[in-house]
């Protein structure tokens, strides 16, 4: 199959503006300068246009625990929307019930309702879809999508840096993933268990929604086991391209992880989209990219990926995979019996009674949602014997 056409491949310039803190005029003179340095990064937005602000609001959490983006770049971002004539609208369908009293709840917990009510945006509470074709998809040739998506005159996507347990790091092109409505996240889980075919869709979604700018918030991101029960951890930029593929990769470099071990961006290579030969910050026109050091990857990237210069290893890893891997437990005791982690599992493998939450580990496929979604965070990763004898052996998972 012929693959499509790669997007935004004249606007693949990326900026960032090292960043330590959200107060909003800060954030105003960062967005302005890096627009200033990207080919038609606010130019598109014309009076009366309504502009969709993507946020990454993966559940109700208030800000400080970085779980998403921050409201006061919300704020900011809107701001630059009203001054060019725009009419900001945020839109998103958080993990769980697409439901407009889930989405109130959210809004509120996560900083954005006390923005709507001071007039500086809008957001949406209708949970209505619309089913869209993609006749260039790969994964899928249509999808049911929030209907606001098909209705504005923008999309501005406001992803978070933070790293993921089933897709090794989480940001631009993930982000898209929240315009699937509510509980019909679990069923592309379901039906895309391998994290590469699981990338393929989400590049459809590129391919079919393309967002005409992405700003990545990096002032504070999460490391370790994320989206959400991670390490909080200062990183200090933001990162603004026409490309949401191209804003992930940056993101990528500065970390320090190899492009090619994140699913999303090794499918991206073999589409075309972007070359795997480009240097670290090629295509960063300021020059100023910091490099994170010390960034921790989630325990099932790759888990065992240091075994690969001893003999056998290979084998080992392909035989042994489920048993090699990391299985999500819960702790009965600190479980508060929400099912939240039963209703987003994508294979029915949690059981939630009044004594008990328990996950049959026979049916578990390892997407992590019910540890991604948990909104108390209790949900452990573990390692069986066979993973804790040879994780030893593994060494260190991040790249240099």
């Amino acid at each position: 199959m012929t693959p499509p056409t790669p997007p935004y491949s004249l606007h693949s310039q990326l900026e960032t503006f090292p960043l330590n803190q959200y107060a909003v005029q800060d954030l105003l003179k960062a967005l302005r300068t890096m627009g200033e340095r990207i080919e038609g990064a606010w130019d598109w937005i014309r009076p009366g246009d309504t502009i969709l602000l993507k946020p990454n609001l993966l559940r109700a959490a208030p800000p400080q625990e970085a779980v998403t983006t921050h409201p006061a770049l919300l704020e900011a971002v809107a701001r630059m929307v009203r001054d060019l004539g725009g009419h900001p609208l945020v839109a998103e369908s958080p993990a769980g019930p697409y439901t407009r009293r889930h989405l109130q709840r959210v809004y509120s917990r996560c900083g954005i309702q006390e923005l709507a009510e001071d007039g500086l945006l809008e957001v949406n509470l209708s949970p209505e879809t619309v089913w869209t074709p993609h006749e260039e998809g790969v994964q899928m040739r249509a999808v049911e999508l929030i209907r606001p998506v098909r209705e504005v005159d923008g999309i501005i996507n406001l992803p978070k840096a933070k790293t993921h347990t089933f897709m090794g790091l989480t940001g631009a092109v993930k982000n898209l993933f929240g315009f699937i409505p509510g509980l019909k996240k679990v069923g592309f889980h379901g039906n895309l268990m391998e994290p590469v075919r699981f990338a393929e869709m989400l590049l459809d979604l590129v391919s079919l929604i393309r967002p005409n700018l992405t700003i990545m918030d990096g002032i504070v991101g999460m490391d370790g086991d994320g989206p959400s029960a991670g390490r909080v951890r200062p990183l200090g930029f933001l990162l603004m391209g026409r490309s949401p593929v191209h804003v992930d990769w940056g993101f990528s470099r500065m970390v320090g992880v190899a492009p090619e071990r994140i699913p999303v961006l090794k499918a991206a290579q073999s589409r075309g989209w972007i070359t795997p030969h480009l240097s670290a910050f090629e295509s960063i026109g300021a020059g100023s990219c910091p490099r994170i050091i010390d960034f921790r990857l989630p325990k099932t990237l790759d888990p065992l990926s240091g075994l690969g210069a001893l003999p056998f290893a290979g084998l080992v890893g392909r035989l042994l995979a489920k048993a090699c891997s990391l299985r999500p437990w819960i702790p009965s005791e600190l479980c508060e019996r929400c099912g939240t982690c039963a209703r987003s599992c994508p294979a029915g493998a949690i059981e939630v009674s009044e004594e008990r939450t328990w996950i049959d580990d026979a049916r578990c496929i390892r997407c992590y949602c019910c540890h991604e979604t948990c909104p108390k965070r209790i949900v452990e990763l573990r390692g069986s014997l066979l993973y804790r004898m040879l994780s030893p052996l593994s060494g260190r998972r991040g790249d240099t």
